[in-house]
């Protein structure tokens, strides 16, 4: 997800007004180093040795927040 995707989810969530969120790129953040456009983690030896099975964004957000 990006940072919007994720801001919109928020939004959403909240039954707040997802039109007022500004999908942007990073060259209108200053930021003193450059930073790739994609990251992420490699997680396949957690998911390998110790079985470990991630939830969606959307999963985890909703336990996180399910009381509010």
């Amino acid at each position: 997800m990006t940072p919007y995707d994720i801001a919109l989810a928020t939004a959403n969530h909240f039954k707040l007004d997802g039109s007022l969120i500004e999908k942007v790129d990073a060259s209108t953040f200053s930021q003193p180093a450059k930073r790739s456009p994609k990251t992420g983690f490699n997680i396949s030896k957690a998911m390998k040795e110790l079985g470990y099975q991630p939830g969606s964004f959307t999963e985890g957000f909703n336990k996180l927040y399910s009381d509010l």
